[in-house]
């Protein structure tokens, strides 16, 4: 009978055992053996791919390649510098604009002239 009516001591005491059964499992396991191993492969593992990554980022850059690419954005950063890049941007905007509404006059043009050649002549026109 005890069981169905427990005493509010028992399970505060039962809490408290729970708390502490937890904390000891949870140091338990990291004071493991096994925990320590996984812990030092995964850094194994990160060191290892941390060097394979340096290694392939300094084989880059003294490839062909990755010289020229640092050379594009050295000469880059000089024309922004420069105020270049921003006056040549603004030049191959403006021809492009250009271009676009030359094309969009002639072709606005053409529509007008085949609108003329198909319209009904006016009454009263020769």
């Amino acid at each position: 009978m005890d069981n169905a009516n427990p005493e509010p001591g028992d399970l505060e005491q039962e809490l408290r055992s729970l708390g502490q059964n937890l904390g000891a499992v949870f140091r338990a396991a990291w004071e493991s053996e096994d925990r320590r191993r996984i812990q030092g492969e995964i850094e194994t593992g990160l060191n290892e791919a941390a060097a394979a990554l340096q290694s392939a980022a300094d084989e880059f850059g003294r490839s062909e390649a990755g010289q020229q690419l640092k050379q594009d954005v050295r000469d880059l950063g000089d024309r922004i510098q420069s105020g270049e890049l921003p006056s040549k941007v603004r030049e191959d905007l403006l021809q492009v604009l250009r271009t676009v509404n030359a094309e969009l006059n002639r072709a606005g043009q053409e529509m007008a002239g085949r609108a003329d050649a198909s319209a009904p002549p006016e009454e009263g026109a020769p």
